[in-house]
């Protein structure tokens, strides 16, 4: 962190690097979409064995703790978005995955939404860390997750409410910082009680606007200059602000960058001093 830091305000105060903003918008069809369902059942009998079958074009995009045929069952849903459209030296400010209601499913004879029974029907969406094959995967074979920044879906509001703008910046960024232990996210319920279900559209329905869509807002950068050795000097002060406008750094001097290293995960504002006067001014994020 520390020379991330360091190498990133030497770049913003003192060489002028110009970050522009880009966005990426992924909201895939059946076709190039990779999401699937997952689900066993405790009387395999009943259900012909479920847990070893796939279901990779499944319309839905779910989550539940339900009864079929009156036998308790889990269903969990997998999904992974092509990153391969992001430039190599991208850096992630935002990234929000959007979740629409499918109306027309009848799982179990459950339309929508739904927690009875429990206080809440919350879902749980993780990083995968196993490769998998949209048309293979089962839920005996299905790949193992990680807790890292994983985050919580709240409860719904109403049986077909749809999920706007869900914060999965992290695990995005995570994908990134860890390509090898990184394939797409699973949702499943927090509690694995009955009855308790989100039930979203999956890329394989056929309204395309009600497929999972990821928005990813990154920035990158092109060097105009560099003037380093020339601003090494303890006449520069550099005062650092948090979104608030609260004052929370001075640094005196470009030898004494590296006593920022404390700063968390953020955006900030700096200003560039001489002799008591603004020179520069701007902003600067920390990943």
């Amino acid at each position: 962190m520390k020379s991330l830091i360091f190498n990133l305000l030497l770049i913003l105060i003192f060489t002028g690097e110009i970050f522009s903003q880009k966005k990426l918008v992924l909201q895939p069809d059946a076709q190039k979409g990779k999401d699937a369902v997952v689900w066993y059942v405790t009387n395999q009998n009943r259900h012909s064995d479920v847990a070893n079958k796939n279901f990779g074009s499944d319309k839905d995009f779910k989550s539940m703790a339900w009864t079929f045929q009156g036998d308790f069952g889990e269903k969990k849903s997998l999904i992974e978005f092509d990153l391969r459209r992001l430039p190599k030296n991208s850096h992630i400010t935002s990234a929000y995955l959007s979740l629409f209601a499918n109306k027309e499913s009848n799982d179990a004879g459950k339309k929508g939404h739904e927690y009875i029974y429990v206080n809440s029907n919350e879902c749980l969406l993780q990083r995968i860390i196993e490769p998998w094959d949209e048309n293979r995967v089962t839920w005996n074979t299905q790949p193992k997750i990680t807790h890292e920044n994983e985050v919580l879906i709240h409860k719904s509001e109403y049986p077909y409410q749809d999920y706007e703008n869900i914060d999965v910046t992290q695990l995005v960024r995570d994908e990134l910082r860890k390509p090898k232990e990184s394939f797409g996210f699973m949702m499943s319920v927090k509690e694995a009680k009955k009855y308790n279900c989100l039930i979203f559209s999956s890329s394989d329905n056929p309204n395309p606007e009600l497929h999972p869509k990821l928005v990813i807002n990154y920035t990158t950068g092109k060097n105009k200059n560099s003037h380093f050795e020339k601003k090494r000097s303890d006449k520069y002060i550099v005062i650092i602000y948090n979104e608030k406008g609260e004052e929370i750094k001075r640094v005196k001097g470009a030898a004494s960058f590296d006593k920022i290293s404390g700063l968390e995960s953020g955006t900030y504002h700096y200003n560039l001093m001489k002799n008591n006067h603004i020179i520069s001014a701007g902003k600067f994020i920390i990943y």
